[in-house]
Order: C-alpha cells, then structure tokens, then sequence
C-alpha cells in the first residue's frame, strides 16, 4: 500500500474527526471566548463538506463522471479469474480506490466502478495473473460508443442570419 497519498478512505477519516473537533470548538468557545466558537463552526462545517464528498454509497454532489460521460456506463473494472486466486489480498491492500474486498478467503471486485478508468497498476502485483482488465481497444470503442450516444465533445454548429 503507498503511503503518503490521501485517498477517500483518509479523507473521509480527517473529515469525521474535523467535524468532531470543530464541535467541541464551538462548544468550548461558547463557554470561553467568542472566537473559539467560529472557529469552531468553520472547522466542523470543512469537516462535514470533506465527509459528504468522500462517503462511500451516497452521491450528493450527483453521478461520477469521466470525461462528462457516466461512470457507470463504462465497463472498465477488473475480472477475477478464480481458478488462477490463491486469496491472497495483495490486490485489495494495494487498490487505493477500494475496489476490492475480503470476504472470507477470497477477494472480490465489490465496487466496480470505483476503479479509475484505464488504471490496471494492481494487475501486475497479483502474484499468480489472477486479475483481467477489458483490452485498450475495448476501451476506445466503448468511449467512443458513448461519445456519440451523449454527444461528447461535438460542437453544435449555429447558423447567424
């Protein structure tokens, strides 16, 4: 696992103790001093915006997208082949994105399209090539597909009379 990298496990982490920190701010600056308090406030109110960005399940700020296309039209996640899995895990303590799960003693692709498309740096760390990814080409055609079906970046041409 690489260290020094914040990713949405860790900021959501700072974001709950943020929250956390700035209430006991406020509370302590109403008791004590005015400006503890504000800072309070704006401690908590960072920490909460830091939370709802990075929780898991709940999409407040609407649909991840890439490249203004859907997420989740784009099949570009890791495959398992479970005859090569010995369950080792390597791929689910690198994965930075927390795509990969334990569940007992084998490992699962349990958040697909958390994985940031066109990243394959776990397939080379599975000791046995357990792990598969669409081809490049795959890749191309599927954006291109949904390219044309949401119009990406085709430019409306506008008459002047």
């Amino acid at each position: 696992m690489r260290r020094g990298v914040l990713n949405s496990k860790s900021l959501t982490v700072i974001g709950v103790a943020s929250v956390w920190l700035g209430l006991i701010f406020m509370i302590w600056g109403i008791v004590c001093a005015f400006k503890l308090s504000i800072c309070g406030a704006v401690l908590a109110l960072v920490g909460a915006t830091l939370y709802i960005i990075t929780m898991r399940g709940v999409r407040l700020l609407g649909e991840k997208t890439y490249s203004g296309l859907p997420r989740k039209n784009i099949e570009w996640y890791p495959t398992i082949d479970y005859k090569l899995c010995t369950g080792c895990g390597i791929c689910a303590d690198f994965c930075h994105e927390h795509v990969y799960e334990k569940q007992g003693d084998k490992v699962v692709v349990a958040r697909p399209y958390d994985c940031l498309v066109s990243c394959e740096s776990c397939r080379p760390r599975c000791p046995v090539g357990a792990i598969k990814f669409p081809s490049r080409q795959e890749l191309k055609q599927m954006l291109r597909a949904l390219r044309e079906k949401y119009g990406y970046g085709q430019v409306d041409q506008v008459k002047t009379q």
